[in-house]
């Protein structure tokens, strides 16, 4: 019996990201000849340009596929398609998120399926690596283009969609798993985690599984870091609050974690400079931003930082 593994790609004119990524798919390999994979490729630009790319490379790779069109602007409206056409259109048990910008290792399917049925968990988040452009400064490393690496099928209370692997029954019990608020500023994703989190589902953590986001030029900037922080630090403190089940407990403790990193930021600017290390330094000012954005969180500001496209 074969068991099917459906890839959801959401895309908003990226042509030269989705061809990298689909032949990525592509050059899958599976020791188990019961494993095939699908995909459902839902274009947020509705581009018709997209939408021939999208059947040459299904063609060209022989590869199976669904693609549509959603018309309302904003990842979470993309991302609830692609769980829409998965429960309507397909019989398969799991659905494997992936963006556009990245590319995958040629086991990466296969090592997910095997992390979840090791674990026995419904969700399985994967390893990512940073790809900088070429001759960029080896000290961006250290900055913000790192992830904290935690043992392979530990259970965690997190993920994003760069590459997950979530059983169909999770789906079932949210259908509209991403939260259209969230439409410019991001984070759709890690609040989606909490709730799964908190309903009992078993995430885990795949070291063997492993995706590559590749980095514009544009983001190796410190103001970009410093957005990207700002971002992260008001998503965090406002899920807190929103799936808690103490809100004004989860207050208290955005109050103290904001104090926490703006000393440990500013700390770490000081030092940073004092001993000229830039990755230091850069590591510091997404920091800063992270704690600012803790108190914008608490009185439900968000960083809408999907308002420019990077990349293509």
């Amino acid at each position: 019996m074969r068991t099917p593994i459906v890839i959801g790609i959401i895309t908003y004119n990226r042509p030269r990201g989705l061809a990298a990524l689909v032949e990525s798919i592509a050059r899958q390999q599976f020791d188990r000849k019961e494993l095939s994979v699908s995909l459902i490729i839902v274009d947020n630009a509705c581009n018709p340009n997209t939408e021939k790319q999208v059947y040459t490379l299904l063609e060209e790779h022989s590869l199976q596929g669904i693609y549509s069109t959603e018309e309302e602007q904003g990842i979470p409206y993309a991302r609830n398609k692609v769980v829409e056409l998965f429960l309507r259109e397909t019989s398969g048990k799991w659905l494997a998120f992936i963006d556009d910008d990245q590319t995958v290792a040629p086991s990466w399917v296969a090592s997910l399926v095997e992390t979840a049925e090791e674990t026995s968990a419904q969700v399985v988040y994967n390893r990512q690596e940073y790809v900088l452009p070429p001759g960029s400064p080896e000290w961006w490393k250290k900055s913000f283009f790192f992830q904290k690496k935690e043992v392979h099928g530990a259970k965690i209370a997190y993920f994003y969609t760069h590459g997950v692997l979530i059983h169909r029954t999770v789906f079932e019990h949210f259908p509209y798993p991403f939260d259209i608020c969230l439409k410019k500023s991001g984070g759709s994703d890690s609040r989606f985690a909490a709730q799964v989190h908190r309903a009992g589902f078993i995430i885990v953590y795949s070291h063997t599984a492993c995706s590559y986001e590749h980095v514009p030029a544009s983001r190796l900037t410190y103001k970009w870091l410093y957005k990207r922080g700002l971002r992260a630090g008001a998503l965090s403190s406002a899920t807190g609050i929103l799936t808690g089940k103490h809100p004004w407990y989860m207050r208290a403790k955005c109050v103290l974690r904001f104090f926490c990193w703006t000393g440990r930021a500013v700390g770490g600017i000081l030092f940073s400079t004092l001993i000229q290390k830039k990755g230091q330094q850069a590591r510091a000012v997404y920091e800063l931003g992270w704690a600012v954005g803790i108190v914008m969180g608490l009185f439900g500001f968000l960083h809408d930082e999907y308002t420019t496209i990077h990349g293509e």
